[in-house]
């Protein structure tokens, strides 16, 4: 028998602790797999492997194992927990040891993950996901592991899991059960990933009301409601919020007052849209509704994205005065190949640079589609349309144009 570094485990309550005595110090019996101790007087068995293991330990008895054999564990202040092998570079063959060895008794015995979550091994959850992957018919044992791990140092990664296996109930009363907010936060981060909106509102009482993680987690909930077409709902979130606001909290009213604006500019976005059809009445009804220009131009982008391109186009017209956003508009719709909307916002901008760096944004864009006829014609457009080209200017669009028939002629 090899008995080099064995260690013994006093198992009643499957291994309630590790014994400092060692196998070749123990009183030898008539059978060679047993021997006696003399300090809680108890026969220790062998264990070699896990089947060993586990027949022995399921039986409430003293086991001694190899300390090169299954499972591995050490005499540092009684056990060394698996976290001494992983973080050292040294130790991971042992490490390794220790994991595989508790997947082969796991696979004999599953029940014995139960002891490994109440004892607090520090990879007791890991070992428990992969065991319920190899045994989901095993609902009682996955009900009494819940038990324990939704109490264990570990919760919140269990919560996880839980959130990943769609147990979502479960996930939300095992959080509000920790009464931490910073695990609160984390969890409603992953809900409204999931878009679980409704689900992530249900822990929103874990915060203090005037709480910075209160305002976060709110501000977080109403943007994915806003993402999901839901402004009103986020309107009424926020407007019950600033309801019930009795203290002094002039810098969070004033922040969800600017984004209660936003919200309301997207209500008012799809009602535009829907409400008036007309080009003349939507530009009318536009100016009167959203009458400073910080909302025109987050309206303008909304068209420009929404596809309402001729929209799009007859508002900026009311933001002439902003050269960097009408080239923006340039660059997105040449982007988005809708190049005549791009040659009236160019018309829009002051003569001079502006036009012709929006005309370049046009070009290349044509250019790296292999449209170099419509290139030409749209430089050719802004030699006779566009007023006071500075000469320069017009040498490098000439230049432009000439590049453009050389690489035609060469095709």
């Amino acid at each position: 028998m090899n008995d080099s570094l064995p260690d013994v485990w006093n198992c009643p309550e499957a291994f309630e602790f590790i014994c400092t005595k060692k196998w070749a110090s123990l009183a030898p019996t008539d059978l060679e797999n047993m021997r006696h101790c003399d300090v809680c007087n108890e026969h220790v068995y062998w264990s070699a492997n896990p089947e060993e293991f586990v027949a022995n330990s399921s039986q409430g008895r003293c086991v001694a194992v190899p300390r090169t054999g299954l499972p591995l564990d050490g005499p540092i202040g009684g056990r060394v927990s698996p976290e001494y092998y992983r973080n050292r570079v040294v130790h991971q063959a042992e490490y390794q040891l220790w994991r595989n060895g508790w997947q082969q008794v796991l696979d004999r015995d599953p029940l014995f993950i139960l002891f490994l979550i109440r004892k607090g091994y520090p990879d007791a959850l890991a070992l428990y996901i992969e065991l319920a992957a190899k045994f989901p018919e095993r609902q009682e044992l996955a009900d009494r592991a819940h038990i324990l791990l939704a109490k264990s140092d570990e919760r919140d990664k269990f919560v996880e899991y839980l959130l990943t296996i769609d147990r979502i109930d479960e996930a939300i009363a095992i959080t509000r059960s920790t009464q931490y907010p910073s695990i609160a936060g984390k969890i409603i981060n992953i809900l409204l990933s999931m878009n679980l909106v409704a689900e992530a509102r249900k822990l929103l009482p874990m915060f203090e009301y005037y709480s910075d993680g209160y305002y976060r987690s709110i501000c977080a909930i109403a943007d994915r409601m806003a993402g999901l077409g839901q402004a009103s709902a986020a309107i009424e979130l926020y407007e019950n919020y600033l309801g019930n606001i009795t203290k002094n909290f002039t810098d969070v009213e004033s922040n969800i007052n600017n984004r209660l604006s936003d919200f309301r500019l997207l209500e008012i976005f799809g009602n535009l849209v829907v409400d008036f059809p007309a080009e003349s009445d939507f530009v009318e009804n536009t100016n009167r509704i959203l009458g400073d220009d910080p909302r025109r131009k987050k309206f303008v982008l909304y068209l420009l994205n929404a596809g309402q391109i001729d929209r799009m186009v007859a508002i900026a017209e009311t933001l002439s005065h902003d050269p960097h956003l009408l080239i923006y508009l340039v660059g997105r719709s040449s982007e988005i190949n809708e190049f005549e909307a791009a040659q009236k916002i160019v018309a829009m901008q002051a003569s001079g640079q502006a036009q012709f760096d929006g005309l370049n944004w046009i070009v290349n864009r044509l250019r790296s589609l292999g449209q170099n006829n419509r290139a030409i014609d749209i430089c050719q457009w802004y030699l006779d349309r566009m007023p006071n080209i500075p000469v320069e200017l017009e040498a490098e669009v000439l230049q432009t144009i000439s590049n453009l028939r050389s690489q035609l002629d060469r095709r």
